[in-house]
């Protein structure tokens, strides 16, 4: 998942201090309950502001306390970091979720996926959801052009009307 539509930076604020806007909250809040009814059992998260505040928007909408993770090389970070992060800590979790940044998280999806299809191709969104199936016993073995892209949600699809394209 790509962070929720953030603040612009402000004079002297550092990028990692940016949180969401009000938009991104009401974003955030909107892709959790599309998840709610299958809520993954283990969330990675960067380290900054806006990832940690879309990680707690997303987790109040589910039914149940989900365990976060703050990955530090998940912020600024590139895919072959991204796909070590969720090596590293996916741990037992059956289903995972990691939240992060552009360009890295779109690179990541397109990475793992084995046939992205046309969507997530062209553009990954703000509060974005790439959800990718791996045939895999334990999050370390999860390769390149192994996964199977099973839905890919935006926003937009759950009628956010001012969200990205």
């Amino acid at each position: 998942m790509r962070h929720a539509k953030a603040v612009p930076v402000a004079p002297g604020q550092p990028d990692r201090d940016r949180p969401l806007a009000e938009r991104g909250h009401r974003d955030a809040t909107l892709m959790g309950r599309s998840l709610a009814d299958s809520p993954p059992d283990l969330i990675l998260c960067s380290p900054s502001l806006r990832t940690m505040e879309t990680m707690d928007d997303v987790v109040a909408a589910f039914p149940r306390k989900v365990k976060g993770i703050v990955a530090k090389s998940l912020y600024g970070g590139d895919p072959a970091a991204y796909l070590a992060a969720v090596g590293d800590s996916g741990g037992g979790a059956e289903r995972l979720l990691v939240v992060g940044h552009n360009p890295a998280i779109h690179e990541a999806a397109l990475m793992l996926a084995r046939d992205p299809g046309a969507k997530i191709t062209a553009k990954f969104p703000t509060g974005a959801v790439a959800i990718l199936a791996f045939d895999v016993d334990d999050w370390s073995a999860v390769r390149p052009g192994r996964g199977k892209l099973v839905r890919f949600l935006r926003p937009k699809d759950l009628g956010a009307g001012d969200a990205d394209d």
